[in-house]
């Protein structure tokens, strides 16, 4: 997990496999790195091996009706290669979450993910948001 400090958006990438624990955990990890201000999470599955398990969608959307009082309004991209199993589930877990008041929409392209996760902002910032997902600035 990574934050950028001028956004504020939260990073998770997943190179491995993921299993609903290490997700929990990286999420409570995030809320206290925020100090409860966790509002842009932007989840970069493109590296995920295979397609989430089952337990790991459930398991999200029971943390996030637990912990509503927690995670308040948040905005939750989630990155994913196209036509790809992943990215069938992360559609799943967009509407499985629409029960909740985290918002989940499910991108292909960084560069739209990050206009969604922070409105309009110019180029240069995109550019530089780009580097830090991509781990070159």
């Amino acid at each position: 997990m990574r934050i950028d400090g001028p956004s504020g958006i939260v990073l998770f990438q997943t190179q491995g496999s993921l299993a609903y624990e290490d997700w929990e955990r990286e999420v409570r990890a995030a809320l206290a790195a925020t100090n409860g201000s966790l509002r842009h999470v932007l989840s970069d599955r493109r590296e995920l091996p295979s397609d989430y398990e089952l337990g790991v969608l459930e398991g999200a959307v029971d943390f996030f009706r637990s912990h509503a009082g927690e995670l308040g309004d948040v905005q939750w991209g989630i990155l994913v290669a196209s036509a790809s199993a992943v990215h069938r589930s992360a559609n799943l877990a967009q509407v499985l979450a629409e029960a909740t008041r985290i918002r989940i929409k499910v991108f292909t392209e960084l560069r739209a993910a990050l206009q969604w996760l922070l409105g309009v902002v110019d180029e240069e910032e995109l550019e530089r948001l780009e580097r830090w997902v991509e781990g070159q600035g």
